[in-house]
């Protein structure tokens, strides 16, 4: 069993030696193995501009603050989670700071910036990447990043067992999002907001705390109120965020169906159209073959080819290459150009150019337009790849498409 929770209070803007406190003192007898602290939880969050946060902004590494919970985190045995402004020389970002008894263990920068925070803090720029903590795995989200699924999702699919999610929320609707969250996704999340408001020249903001614990079927262990100052702690089976079962033929992960996912790494909505994606999908296809091994990446495109060179006429691919990785002195591979085809069938089609120099002194260029289909079923890619002189490459590309 793991004992988690939230700290849930109001810190005063600007003051970050008495927010620290706040926390210190909220905290000074705890006994558990993660809490999760609210957004900013130390500066506050109504900036008049981005000078004003750079005053207040603290670089981790040498940080009063970190030190102050490292400090409580060894006399505790604990770990936090917290929200805080990061200052990386003139660069700021709103970050979530996991600490624990030896120090900072990781760092992740808010990617999604809510309304005036896109005025002064910069862009958040650190993956998605959970990290082990007791033999949990803690994934850190902050505020309004609950509105971006895909967020959770990553860090599920990562191994994430818990959504540490320290807010500043003003909207009335994270909360029930989040419970959404843990059941898409199988995990525990633990989202910490402040209370109390934040009155600035430019304006107040009110703050809607209601803090909560949600397991991964989307039962909430509990929900403070909107008002108050709460520390809350319950302990939970870790185990339950590792079944990713629905029914006994549904799994959340397994019975996902990525292929038809695509428009989600394309900005432009719409039907099933990978208009930004087709050079993706190949960069991924070899991105697991070492730089410049073109024997590997011909090796591939070859498995359903036909050859057809210059240099030993027409061969089957089972003849063909390996002569040629016999004859091979030096060799390169370069993409040169992305053929849309039929997508609407998932086709698409790719222009490399392969230059070989043999151990004869000979040259040779080949060009190789390779059409790709993906199996919407098992989103695998199978290959037809045709090898001609660069004379043919047009050619050949166009007598494919008719064949289509």
């Amino acid at each position: 069993m793991l004992k988690i929770g939230f700290f849930q209070f109001e810190p005063r803007f600007g003051v970050v030696e008495e927010n620290l406190e706040r926390v210190v003192s909220g905290l000074h007898d705890v006994e558990a193995d993660l809490v999760v602290l609210p957004e900013l939880a130390f500066t506050g969050y109504l900036f008049e501009n981005r000078r004003e946060l750079l005053s207040l902004a603290e670089d981790p590494a040498d940080s009063p603050t970190v030190e102050r919970l490292r400090l409580l985190c060894h006399e505790r045995d604990l770990f936090l989670v917290t929200g805080f402004a990061e200052r990386q020389g003139e660069q700021v970002f709103n970050s979530a700071l996991l600490i624990g008894p030896e120090g900072l263990v990781q760092t992740y920068r808010k990617l999604h910036l809510f309304n005036t925070e896109k005025e002064y803090f910069d862009p958040g720029d650190t993956p998605l990447e959970p990290v082990e903590v007791r033999d949990i795995m803690i994934g850190m989200m902050v505020c309004f990043d609950w509105a971006f699924p895909e967020t959770a999702r990553v860090l599920a699919l990562k191994g994430a067992d818990i959504l540490c999610h320290p807010s500043n929320l003003v909207l009335p609707l994270c909360q029930q999002a989040m419970v959404t969250r843990c059941l898409e996704n199988g995990v525990f999340a633990v989202t910490a907001n402040r209370i109390g408001s934040d009155t600035r020249p430019r304006g107040s903001l009110r703050f809607t705390g209601q803090s909560q614990v949600v397991t991964p079927k989307g039962d909430i262990l509990h929900r403070a109120t909107a008002d108050r100052e709460e520390l809350y702690l319950t302990e939970i089976e870790v185990n339950l965020a590792r079944s990713k079962k629905m029914t006994e033929k549904n799994d959340l992960f397994e019975d996902r169906r990525p292929s038809f996912y695509t428009p989600l790494i394309d900005r432009k909505m719409g039907s099933l159209t990978w208009e930004m994606n087709p050079e993706n999908v190949i960069r991924a296809y070899l991105s697991g073959l070492e730089e410049g091994d073109s024997s590997k990446i011909l090796q591939l495109f070859a498995e359903d080819g036909v050859v057809a060179s210059p240099l030993y006429g027409e061969a089957g691919a089972s003849e063909f290459f390996p002569r040629l990785f016999r004859d091979t002195l030096e060799s390169k591979i370069s993409l040169q150009e992305i053929y849309h085809s039929s997508w609407a069938q998932h086709r698409f089609a790719a222009h490399f150019i392969y230059d070989w120099k043999l151990r004869d002194g000979t040259e040779v260029s080949f060009v190789c337009t390779d059409v790709f289909e993906l199996d919407g079923n098992s989103g695998k890619i199978r290959k037809l790849s045709i090898i001609y002189d660069s004379r043919h490459t047009r050619s050949a590309f166009d007598g494919l498409k008719k064949e289509e």
